[in-house]
């Protein structure tokens, strides 16, 4: 990934070459807005008159969810135990 830093309250848009479905953004980037990273979506639409126009939603970047670890730290979550997880969903009181 670059290095780059936009200007506050500036941003950069490129066509999205990843675009498999019509709902999917047709352009996609990033920018910075009063001192936050942010992620841009623009969709091409139409006027009632044929005009064209982008559509653009605006928010916070993307982050993956690690179910191993804590919230957006990128630290071990110490109470994580997979086994305590999948054992806690049996109730042994059930008579079959």
């Amino acid at each position: 990934m670059s290095d780059f830093e936009h200007k506050d309250n500036s941003m950069s848009i490129f066509k999205n070459g990843y675009k498999e479905r019509e709902g999917q953004p047709d352009y996609k980037g990033s920018g910075m807005i009063d001192g936050k990273k942010k992620q841009i979506s623009c969709w091409l639409k139409k006027t009632r008159n044929g005009d064209t126009f982008f559509s653009c939603a605006i928010q916070d970047p993307y982050v993956k969810p690690d179910i191993n670890n804590s919230a957006s730290q990128g630290e071990p979550n110490p109470n994580y135990n997979p086994d305590a997880a999948i054992n806690n969903n049996f109730d042994d009181d059930i008579p079959f």
